[in-house]
């Protein structure tokens, strides 16, 4: 399949820009014939909170999707293990996380689309 995605060249390390140019779009092809989807469950007691804010705990409440595609080549049978991780530095009204979802036990295989966990945080 193919994506699009737009970069901040502002924010990237090692590039130097030469105009005013501001954002790229890179275009990534992949031979869908060699990669196969593949579903991992995830839990919300998988999710690793980062970024509390000192004196608060965080409680992962919700996850929107309780399962997470993973893109792997199709001759692969092993099983995937993903770690899950959520950054709540940057709070916001609604309690609603972007996921960051990587796979351990293979770099040949990536998570495919975007995940939010709501997480509550209490103070102690």
């Amino acid at each position: 399949g193919t994506n699009r995605f737009e970069l901040d060249v502002t924010n990237l390390e090692g590039i130097t820009v030469l105009d005013d140019t501001k954002t790229v779009t890179a275009t990534v092809r992949v031979n869908s014939s060699s990669f196969e989807k593949k579903t991992v469950n995830i839990r919300r007691s998988d999710v690793k909170v980062e970024g509390i804010p000192d004196g608060y705990e965080a409680t992962v409440k919700r996850l929107d999707d309780a399962s997470v595609t993973v893109i792997a080549p199709s001759d692969k049978t092993s099983a995937y293990t993903v770690e899950v991780k959520c950054d709540v530095s940057e709070t916001n009204d609604n309690n609603v996380y972007p996921l960051t979802i990587t796979v351990k036990n293979d770099n040949t295989a990536w998570v495919y689309g975007t995940y939010h966990a709501t997480v509550q945080l209490t103070k102690k």
